[in-house]
């Protein structure tokens, strides 16, 4: 799996883009890909399938927000 940070994702139309922390090509992820809940600046991990207009990415899986702890991160969820 591969792991970087979400760019941006709309969750009113259900579409986003992950993009590495080392530069290169942003990818593209589909809201019916996301295992429970992602936002912008988020640290997910995820698979690198083919969609319908290039590389997509599959089975995503957040694993923190940007500059927090995962563990920190579940607490503000459940908070909120």
């Amino acid at each position: 799996m591969t792991t970087w940070i979400v760019k941006f994702f709309n969750r009113t139309k259900s579409f986003g883009f992950i993009t590495p922390d080392e530069g290169g090509n942003d990818v593209f992820v589909h809201g019916t890909q996301v295992l429970g809940s992602i936002a912008d600046g988020d640290a997910v991990e995820y698979e690198v399938g083919e969609g319908k207009k290039g590389p997509e990415a599959k089975n995503v899986k957040r694993i923190g927000a940007a500059g927090v702890a995962p563990s920190e991160q579940d607490m503000m969820d459940e908070a909120a």
